[in-house]
């Protein structure tokens, strides 16, 4: 019996961007070492040391400027600039030996703001051009020309890069969205002083902890402050009216009270949106009073938003410039409550990646709970694209997850069918391997998806007992419909609740 593995291997594009300017090369001494010797610099990091550099993978997965900070107050450090042919080699070497289990991790290089140009650095300090040669080794998710990419992905900004190898030790660089969240790599050059907040706790409202500091800064320093408080915190998201007014009042009965604080909402393009959470806010006041604009409509563009007690006895978002110092107020999920998925929509399609490990059984039947969602079939073109999108380029990557096929022995000869539509499976790139008994085919009839070298999809039949991540799908106004009655349950609170 023929084990059959499937493989989709993906167009590789390369990136050209114009006027790259050759940068300077850092003069680094050839020596190769057997093995590195890595030193434990806490649970989750690693160090080691290539020629006069010290370089930390950190598994800890943050978005590309959480990293930057987090290099900077935890490791001293800047996220790695690896401009070295030799830097490079190396640290995908070091890579393959580390204990530690990667798969793309940020370094210091991103789009220049305004530029079609990639710089060595980041925001507040750009140092070089990119030279040509490492960008044509770029790698991401490219769609062939017979196929339109759906919009998310068109629209997707890749301005942030990240490091990876393909085949075991060649460098691969990645450019990836910005607020997706990865490992990071830290080169060493200090740390962050505890700031008085006007309560000991956080404040729970419905799902989510919010907590005032009285420090006072700009927009942009507020946004990245409340991760140095906690990595698990942003720049306030403010859901609703009543939200609103609840964290009005710990405005006022803090000791001293606050007139405003700033929250995470900053003008993009045509409207005000909460930056972390991608929540765009109408312009004008809803029948709720959300959002609390004054006089129920936005009068000033192009700033941020200060959640403001004190012009009025009702509390409003009102927009004024950014770089006005103010206090500030952080939030973050409740840990009780927080998911253990993502939902993307990508055109018509709605999918919902689960995070949490379940067998190809358990994983089916938890697709299924609403009667409407199924274990995806990857039966088009568009859905392994799309699965290699959500897998590598999206919040968190993902390496396995179990697809809705099954190696079907009750068909003679017995082939691998889709258990929905009960379609035999051709719509993929077949593989043989000759080397399987007909005794391994029958244990592994469950159908996994891999992602190898970022970007190549792998399918093959493993045992339906393991447990690993999943994909759910649904019609894009379903998952729509989904996420607005389930944030309806979740939002509805007990009164003891509210203050605390």
């Amino acid at each position: 019996m023929l084990h059959l593995i499937f493989c989709f291997a993906l167009i590789l594009q390369s990136s050209t961007k114009a006027q790259i300017t050759e940068p300077a090369k850092t003069t680094i001494s050839a020596t190769r070492k057997r093995f590195f010797d890595f030193t434990e610099v806490e649970e989750n990091a690693e160090a080691f040391i290539i020629n006069d550099f010290e370089f930390i993978f950190v598994y800890q997965r943050l978005t590309a400027a959480k990293a930057y900070l987090e290099c900077i107050d935890r490791y001293y450090g800047h996220l790695a600039i690896l401009d070295d042919t030799y830097l490079q080699d190396e640290v995908a070497r070091a890579l393959s030996e580390t204990r530690l289990l990667f798969d793309t991790l940020w370094i210091g290089a991103r789009m220049k703001p305004g530029l079609d140009q990639w710089w060595w650095g980041n925001e507040s300090r750009f140092t070089e051009q990119l030279n040509q040669t490492f960008i044509d080794k770029f790698e991401y998710v490219t769609y062939p020309p017979d196929i339109d990419p759906p919009l998310g992905i068109k629209a997707a900004k890749r301005e942030c890069l990240g490091f990876g190898r393909r085949n075991h030790v060649t460098p691969q660089f990645r450019p990836l969205n910005c607020k997706v969240e990865r490992s990071y790599i830290c080169q060493r050059p200090k740390s962050f002083k505890e700031a008085n907040s006007t309560h000991k706790d956080w404040i729970k409202v419905h799902n989510r902890l919010y907590k005032i500091y009285y420090d006072q800064v700009d927009w942009t320093l507020a946004y990245l402050w409340c991760y140095r408080k906690d990595p698990q915190a942003d720049l306030a998201y403010i859901p609703d009216y009543e939200t609103s007014q609840i964290i009005g009042r710990h405005l006022l009965i803090g000791r001293p009270s606050l007139e405003n604080a700033w929250i995470g909402a900053k003008w993009k393009r045509d409207a005000y949106v909460f930056v972390d959470e991608r929540v765009a806010l109408s312009n004008t006041s809803d029948d709720s009073g959300y959002p609390p604009w004054r006089n129920g409509t936005i009068r000033k563009t192009n700033g941020c938003v200060l959640l403001d007690r004190h012009l009025s006895n009702i509390t409003l978002f009102v927009p004024t410039s950014c770089r006005r110092v103010r206090p500030i107020i952080c939030s973050k999920l409740d840990v009780r409550e927080k998911k253990d998925y993502w939902d993307i929509i990508i055109g018509e399609f709605g999918y919902r990646i689960y995070f949490s490990k379940k067998s190809w059984e358990n994983a089916k039947a938890k697709c299924e709970e609403d009667g409407k969602g199924r274990l995806i079939e990857a039966n088009k073109t568009e859905h392994i694209l799309n699965l290699l999108y959500i897998m590598g380029e999206n919040k968190t990557a993902v390496q396995h997850i179990w697809l809705a096929g099954r190696y079907d022995m009750l068909q003679d000869p017995p082939v691998w069918t889709w258990v929905y539509s009960k379609e035999k499976i051709v719509k993929l790139n077949w593989w043989q391997n000759t080397t399987y008994t007909e005794a391994v085919e029958r244990a592994n009839v469950c159908l996994n998806m891999d992602r190898e070298n970022h970007i190549e999809a792998t399918h093959y039949g493993t045992r339906c007992s393991f447990e690993q991540s999943f994909v759910c799908l649904w019609p894009a106004e379903q998952l729509k419909h989904k996420i607005r009655t389930e944030k309806e349950i979740r939002t509805t609170p007990a009164l003891d609740d509210t203050f605390r």
